[in-house]
């Protein structure tokens, strides 16, 4: 563990050094690649950015891969790494609306992304939906004494499944 942990802290600096040094992104993004594929331990890996103007990803690194699809546009909910971005994009919209208390609007976000999850099996943003599903009940809930005691033991069990998905969920634990 204690190595692992070197072999991380020894990465980042040098990613850090990367990003102090480089100024051409795709250089940057292929080498901060080759270190993730390197301290995850995996064979190669692929990197996307998200187009806001068209609402998809771009293969923008690709490293020891069949094929280099840098260049390659997916749509999300495409493949893995759609499916994974998919999810993260729906959980950072709905804590945008819940931020501006736009609940109705968080709440269909979260229900779509949930639903993302159980359709594709791609669960790494789940806790994070289910925690999020948790602020929004809360946020309702001032109404009357019963009606607030309902609500909060929503959200509780909104923030216990977060836990059940993911131990270590550290923001459920704040509740």
């Amino acid at each position: 563990a204690e190595r692992k942990r070197t072999n991380e802290q020894r990465a980042l600096l040098e990613t850090l050094a990367d990003l102090s040094g480089q100024l051409e992104l795709d250089k940057l993004l292929q080498a901060v690649l080759e270190r993730a594929v390197s301290l995850l331990g995996v064979t190669g890996g692929e990197l996307a950015t998200y187009d806001e103007s068209r609402k998809d990803l771009v293969i923008v690194a690709s490293h020891n891969m069949e094929t280099d699809a840098v260049g390659t546009r997916m749509a999300l909910g495409d493949g893995a790494m759609g499916r994974v971005a998919q999810t993260h994009y729906l959980t950072l919209l709905a804590q945008s609306h819940l931020r501006q208390a736009r609940l109705d609007e968080a709440e269909r976000v979260l229900a779509e992304g949930l639903g993302a999850v159980e359709a594709t099996g791609e669960a790494p943003w789940e806790p994070e939906l289910h925690r999020l599903q948790g602020e929004v009940i809360l946020a309702r809930g001032a109404g009357p004494d019963g009606e607030r005691e309902t609500w909060l033991r929503e959200a509780h069990r909104c923030f216990q499944q977060a836990l059940k998905i993911n131990p270590d969920f550290a923001e459920a634990y704040h509740y």
